[in-house]
């Protein structure tokens, strides 16, 4: 939670290039690393340059939107009419 609430505060989020990270970051390769170098590489870019901040801060703003509780139900509810074998209702 603590990476989309960063996200939803316009903050660029750097994330390790496995598990959940890339998925939730749409792979976006300027916010994931796979090692201490590129970390400190992409943290350089990002911090030493205000409109790569701006930008990146941005996009994972814009992505955080996926991540609200009405776009989480609408999913979750989805899934279960699915397996329920019910319509799905976008309310």
């Amino acid at each position: 939670m603590a990476t989309v609430d960063s996200m939803a505060c316009n903050k660029p989020v750097l994330a390790p290039n496995y598990a959940c990270f890339p998925e939730m970051l749409k792979g976006r390769k300027s916010l994931l690393f796979n090692n201490k170098e590129e970390f400190l590489n992409k943290i350089n870019f990002i911090l030493d340059n205000s409109q790569n901040y701006y930008q990146e801060g941005r996009y994972c703003f814009n992505l955080s939107k996926n991540y609200s509780d009405r776009v989480v139900a609408q999913k979750f509810i989805k899934i279960f009419s699915c397996l329920l074998n019910e319509p799905h209702k976008e309310t």
